[in-house]
């Protein structure tokens, strides 16, 4: 029996929650998606959601939708969203896989960026504490007791994804938390410092930072931490802390109990595993002193000496991809790589996609990984980030001989072209959502369109770099500070949305990457990322509306936008407009940041044949201009405002 029917099977559906599946299978089968809120899909009941999947499965199998692809092209084509399972949640209880899967057919987008949902510490999804171990907070227990585990509803969303043609992605992170279960069951992968048990004011054996950094001081640490771990594994009878397929709730709540036991008794004996630097610092933090709420506070420096204020990260330890890393220098020699770090991270996707169907890796904290390195030598760090020629090593591995197609996408708020694609990846994130919709963000893009058109020249793969509407930090404190969807409102979100979709065309084709929430004004992403709640879900009826007006224009228009050129742009200090050529199909954006007027005059593409049609995204409706019209005039003084001109 296939998955989902299994699943609907265990939640014994009733009748209206069959009429209310059967209503969301007919939408979603005609239409291509379904016209609800993200509040109103959420509401739906579990038992409807698993009669909707259920029934697409009885149309065709949950098979990848790009799983015949020969390479990674296809990544450009695709446009993403970003969803945190535990943050779909109504009310106080966290989401799960199957909960989750209820946005799916409200999303405007073919591939989903699917947020960390293994294990976590602090409350924080990103701060990973297994990367083996699905976490419970995402997984719905009465299914479980039912025969329908943790693995089995990762895979029924997972499944999900694909029966409505989206791919879906893997976050990978270069880090874990500081204690984390496999810092613990391999403490070779990571750096230590050891304290004096009596003083911990000092580092023990009477050793400087950087004698306890070296090889064999490390090596020492280590055999001290591994003994103490499998002792108590074996007086406990557990193979591993990680949870395994046949444990059951008494098993996982006895290595849980283990695992914090293990952690009391490696921090009561001065073993702490060595903090991640800061974004600019070099070689590794240095111990510094101990605080008086019982931990280490370290020292982190730059390339200069100083101690910049920037950001910390201080619950996350770094894989040890390098030995003989130094406290907050550059190593003097080319530091040896550490075969066993390397090979357990760039092995990690790979379990899942094998697993669960995964299509592509989304690669976290790559933002310096070429201002991190010695003598722009891709193999030589600076800092105990991971190297280009890491990231290499884990991009091949992440694709296999039946699966060429997985693809690449690099967490970096930057438009560096040329290094990350000769590295391997598809696309970069960009940092358009960064920016104010003003002149200077209008001339970044164009400007980006013109490098993505000549470098994809003669490319088979061509490379992009997304235009991200929202994304799932930006209201960290260090961004924007708070959501931007509330900073924009509705009228700015769907005006990214609008520039999204029109701003690059052809072989320089800029995918959308947009949020969960995005679709009914539904905020708070980032807090929900970090601590135990979820989304405020909005239901804003008006702006879904308009989202999905939006993207039915540019549905019409797509393959023109994919053969089309950029012949014309005209970028003030007021408004922007831009022509996108295909040819017999002509596209005229319009984008107002400031009140005005503006002419456009549109002989050059009109010979008195051609249907004239003027889409207004403020009334979502499309109107025909007399044919013989010669101009454009549009007269603004409510901003933002945008429209689009399509002549054919």
């Amino acid at each position: 029996m296939k998955l989902w029917s299994r699943i609907r099977n265990a939640l014994k559906p009733s009748a209206m929650d069959i009429i209310r599946g059967d209503a969301l299978y007919t939408t979603v089968t005609e239409r291509g998606y379904a016209v609800d809120t993200c509040r109103a899909l959420l509401e739906l009941s579990d038992a409807a959601i698993a009669h909707f999947y259920a029934r697409l499965a009885e149309d065709h199998d949950p098979i990848s939708p790009v799983a015949g692809e020969k390479d990674t092209a296809w990544m450009v084509d695709r446009d993403f969203c970003f969803v945190n399972v535990r943050a779909t949640g109504l009310g106080d209880e966290p989401g799960t896989f199957i909960h989750a899967a209820k946005l799916l057919p409200g999303i405007r987008a073919d591939a989903i960026h699917l947020a960390p949902f293994t294990l976590y510490d602090f409350n924080i999804i990103y701060v990973v504490q297994s990367v083996e171990s699905i976490t419970p907070r995402t997984v719905d227990p009465e299914l479980a007791m039912r025969g329908i585990d943790a693995a089995d509803q990762l895979r029924a969303f997972v499944q999900a994804a694909h029966l409505l043609g989206k791919a879906i992605g893997f976050d990978l992170e270069p880090h874990v938390a500081q204690f984390a279960i496999p810092v613990l069951m391999h403490p070779e992968m990571f750096r230590w410092i050891k304290l004096y048990e009596m003083d911990k004011r000092w580092l023990d054996y009477l050793l400087t930072n950087e004698d306890m950094m070296l090889a064999e001081h490390q090596h020492t640490i280590v055999q001290e931490v591994r003994t103490t771990v499998r002792n108590e594994l074996a007086l406990q009878r557990l193979n591993t802390l990680e949870f395994e397929d046949g444990d059951d709730p008494a098993t996982h709540e006895r290595k849980t109990t283990v695992y914090h036991a293990l952690i009391k008794r490696l921090i009561h004996g001065g073993y702490w595993p060595v903090l991640s630097h800061m974004l600019r610092g070099v070689g590794v933090p240095a111990f510094k002193h101990y605080h008086d709420d019982d931990y280490p506070v370290y020292e982190y420096r730059d390339a200069t000496g100083e101690e910049p204020d920037d950001r910390i990260f201080g619950v996350l330890t770094p894989f040890k991809f390098y030995h003989d890393m130094l406290p907050n220098r550059a190593p003097a020699t080319k530091p040896r790589r550490n075969d066993m770090a390397i090979n357990y991270f760039t092995q990690i996707f790979p379990r899942w996609r094998d697993q669960f169907g995964f299509d592509f890796v989304r690669f976290d904290s790559v933002d310096h990984v070429f201002d991190s390195v010695v003598d722009d030598d891709p193999d030589y760090p600076a800092a105990d980030r991971p190297t280009p020629a890491i990231l290499q090593e884990a991009i091949t591995h992440s694709k296999s001989a039946e699966k060429p197609y997985i693809g690449a996408l690099a967490e970096r708020m930057g438009n560096e072209i040329d290094a990350y694609a000769g590295i391997g990846f598809d696309l970069i994130l960009g940092n358009d959502m960064m920016d104010q919709i003003d002149q200077a963000h209008m001339e970044k893009c164009f400007t980006l369109y013109d490098q993505l058109t000549q470098f994809n020249r003669d490319r088979d793969n061509r490379f992009a770099i997304t235009y991200a509407v929202d994304t799932h930090d930006t209201g960290d404190p260090f961004l924007w500070g708070t959501p931007l969807l509330q900073k924009v409102g509705s009228e700015g979100v769907l005006l990214r949305q609008f520039i999204a979709r029109y701003i690059s065309a052809g072989r320089a084709r800029r995918p959308k990457y947009e949020v969960m929430g995005v679709q009914d004004m539904s905020y708070g992403l980032y807090k929900s990322n970090v601590t135990e709640k979820n989304l405020t879900w909005v239901g804003d009826e008006e702006h879904c509306l308009s989202y999905h007006f939006i993207e039915d224009v540019y549905a019409a228009h797509r393959r023109c936008v994919d053969i089309a050129t950029i012949t014309r742009r005209e970028i003030t200090d007021r408004y922007t407009w831009w022509v996108l050529d295909a040819g017999e199909r002509v596209l005229i954006p319009i984008v107002f940041y400031h009140a005005g007027e503006i002419e456009i005059d549109i002989t050059q593409w009109c010979d008195g044949d051609h249907a004239i049609i003027r889409h207004d995204y403020e009334r979502l409706e499309s109107t025909q201009l007399p044919a013989d019209s010669t101009v454009i005039t549009e007269m603004v003084d409510t901003l933002p405002w945008f429209v689009l001109y399509e002549i054919k």
